[in-house]
């Protein structure tokens, strides 16, 4: 029951016509494997930061471009695959799932990179809607219904680009300059887009530059990632040195602060340690006793300004672990002597 041509004979030179078909095999092939790089460079990164999302988007659109080139070029025809009613039913269901299928893909780039609640909204039922509708039709359908509607199909395509376009747009107006290029490479894919599906309706004759228009979109789209992580580079190094800075400072307060206590301290320790050794003077039993306290008292409180020491060095590294039995009954006797010493103060 079927019967015909799949694709308009074209009529010249047969050695114009094979070096033409080939340009156009080349060109397709050279796509898919810059689209396959892309896509898979993208994903590499996406693995080094998941956080950004936009990397992955990125990536899941370069993998439909390439999926639909592939079936659009008929390259794999040329392997000899397809040539068959069944083959031709297969790319044929492919080809039209793949229109939905890139217009959702570029819809979650988007989002992805300029998000806004009102756009959010209208790709969810436009895109995930209507596009998860004419997705599946290719595959629930024969091949002569769903063909059909390929204005629908168009309607749809060219609708979700303008969308796009229109938000891209907005957001340039707001000095937002990934916007004003993400509009740029837009303009061009939906040009050359344009420009095909009018030279098939044979109603232009300028020649097929959608490939050429998806290859630059492509590459503008992805020199806007790279410089974008490239920006976060930069702000995490700068971070880095701030955080560096910052802690130079506070290890050289919590240096210049032990030295500062620790000087007058040791001086306090030795006057207390030579009143007690009855250097200037002979001292009562209790004078001597309370002297002697507050000898402890000094030399606890050096060793808590030696602990803040360490806590500085705790923070570069440096500190080296040394564990030690603490004996209670001292602990006891250096609380005793310091609540005897504020109980004397009131």
């Amino acid at each position: 029951p079927w019967g015909g041509f799949w694709r308009a004979p074209v009529l010249g030179n047969s050695n114009q016509l094979k070096n033409q078909e080939l340009l156009s095999l080349v060109n397709s092939a050279f796509l898919i494997g810059i689209l396959c790089i892309i896509a898979l460079y993208h994903l590499v990164l996406y693995g080094q930061r998941r956080d950004d999302k936009t990397t992955l988007a990125f990536s899941f659109f370069c993998l439909v471009v390439m999926l639909r080139e592939l079936i659009t070029s008929h390259l794999i025809e040329k392997f000899g695959f397809g040539n068959s009613i069944t083959g031709y039913h297969l790319f044929q269901t492919f080809e039209y799932m793949s229109m939905p299928l890139l217009i959702t893909a570029c819809g979650i780039f988007i989002k992805t990179m300029t998000p806004a609640f009102l756009f959010n909204l209208i790709m969810y039922i436009w895109c995930f809607g209507l596009g998860t509708i004419l997705t599946l039709l290719p595959i629930l359908t024969e091949t002569l219904l769903f063909q059909k509607l390929l204005p629908i199909y168009q309607a749809h395509f060219f609708g979700g680009l303008l969308i796009g376009l229109i938000h891209l747009l907005l957001f340039s107006f707001r000095d937002n300059r990934v916007a004003l290029w993400m509009s740029l490479a837009f303009i061009v894919l939906l040009t050359g887009t344009v420009n095909d599906i009018l030279n098939a309706m044979l109603i232009l004759d300028t020649g097929i530059y959608g490939p050429y228009a998806v290859l630059a979109f492509v590459l503008m789209q992805s020199s806007i990632i790279s410089n974008k992580f490239s920006q976060a580079f930069l702000d995490v190094k700068h971070l880095v040195l701030k955080l560096k800075e910052q802690e130079r400072s506070r290890t050289l307060f919590f240096h210049n602060t032990s030295h500062e206590l620790r000087t007058p301290l040791n001086g306090i320790i030795g006057f207390l340690d030579l009143v007690k050794q009855k250097q200037y003077g002979d001292l009562t039993a209790q004078a001597s006793n309370q002297i002697g306290k507050a000898l402890n008292l000094a030399e606890s409180l050096k060793i808590q300004i030696n602990t803040i020491l360490d806590l500085a060095k705790s923070k570069r590294g440096d500190l080296i672990q040394n564990n030690q039995k603490l004996s209670l009954t001292q602990l006891k006797a250096e609380a005793d002597n310091l609540a005897e010493g504020l109980k004397l103060r009131q």
